[in-house]
């Protein structure tokens, strides 16, 4: 019995396999586009400038024409939409291998049909007036500034959706991350948000605690701003590290990411898929207890022990390597969670074992049997 190193139907299946999926990512475009308490926000101001606009509220005139405040509402929810969409990353361009990633992120959130200067002058001189209407004591002065924020906001034309037709790669003031994945925000009650350039949190500051009855407690509060190093996707569940590259670097990273992912993926579907059918073969062939189906079984059991091992162990190591970066209001995936998301392949790892072992001892019951004859 002659063993072969590489199969060649394993190595045919792996190169069909990746063939595919080449097609397929270059067919179809994907753009990576989340007792009882009571919480209040900083105030109800048409829009509110503080925490980055999370909390804003309409407060339009009910003295003006029912098609006029229609129009202010659906402006006032669009650009809730855009600052949602913008803090969120929703553009986020780039490659994920498992635990980590490295995305491109637009500086200035694209959207189509407007000009980009003009609406961030709209948008400015409604924050200042908005923050004058705040100090303003005047009755009559608070009136007439209140038209003008109105009128700024009525006169946005703002599009009725967001343009998907944008490539964030293109963009000529992008911000790079390093990201890792799987974080989520301790308290439910926190929100994060961008502000002028900046990452922050707004954080629940719990202001009484009332005893209802025995069973249940009625807890107010109200939120505080923390300024934070690193910026997060709650779509995602992802934290974001800020890189201070340029484009060029970016896109020489991205490209050897994208070649390790294909080499990685095309050794893969050699180990998983192509060994598996040629052990088949074999034994279809009445050549199941041979050297050559035991070594294949060791090269998937041994493939599968290094997966698991690195899909349990690497979200820790992570962790630790960045912990002075990884703000305290984050936590990373649990122990449960992250022996949930690796449960398929430890199922596969413990029945790998037992099939070789089982072949093992087949395959030297055929040696004995054949040293007999």
């Amino acid at each position: 019995m002659v063993y072969k190193r590489m199969s060649l139907i394993g190595l045919v299946i792996a190169v069909a396999i990746m063939f595919y999926f080449y097609m397929a990512f270059n067919t179809v475009k994907i753009t990576v586009t989340n007792s009882s308490s009571s919480v209040s926000g900083p105030g109800n101001d048409t829009w509110d400038t503080a925490f980055g606009g999370i909390f804003a509220s309409p407060n339009f005139s009910d003295t003006l024409p029912h098609y006029q405040y229609k129009k202010l509402e659906e402006n006032f929810k669009k650009r809730k939409e855009r600052k949602e969409k913008s803090d969120d990353g929703y553009f986020m361009s780039g490659w994920g291998i498992g635990t980590i990633g490295l995305f491109s992120i637009p500086k200035q959130y694209p959207f189509s049909g407007i000009n980009d200067a003009v609406e961030r002058f709209r948008l400015n001189a409604m924050d200042s007036l908005t923050n004058t209407l705040s100090k303003e004591n005047n009755t009559t002065r608070k009136a007439q500034l209140q038209i003008l924020i109105d009128s700024l906001l009525l006169s946005g034309n703002m599009p009725a959706t967001i343009s998907n037709n944008v490539n964030p790669s293109e963009g000529k003031d992008n911000l790079f991350y390093f990201a890792l994945n799987n974080y989520k925000l301790k308290d439910e009650f926190t929100e994060f948000y961008t502000d002028k350039d900046t990452y922050n949190l707004a954080i629940v500051k719990w202001d009484s605690i009332v005893k209802v009855d025995s069973a249940t407690n009625d807890t107010t509060g109200h939120y505080v701003s923390k300024r934070i190093n690193v910026r997060y996707s709650v779509h995602a569940k992802k934290i974001l590290i800020p890189l201070s590259i340029s484009k060029n670097v970016f896109d020489n990273i991205n490209l050897l990411m994208q070649i390790f992912t294909w080499i990685f993926s095309f050794f893969a579907a050699y180990i998983f898929i192509g060994l598996p059918v040629q052990i088949l073969l074999n034994i279809s062939r009445g050549k199941a207890f041979i050297l050559q189906n035991l070594k294949y079984l060791k090269t998937i059991t041994v493939a599968t022990a290094i997966i698991c091992l690195l899909g349990l162990s690497l979200p820790y190591i992570l962790h630790l390597i960045f912990a002075n970066r990884i703000p305290y209001e984050f936590l990373p995936a649990g122990f449960m969670e992250i022996i949930s998301a690796n449960f398929r392949m430890i199922v596969v790892l413990i029945a790998m074992f037992f099939i070789t072992r089982a072949f093992q001892k087949g395959y030297k019951l055929q040696k004995e049997q054949d040293l007999t004859i």
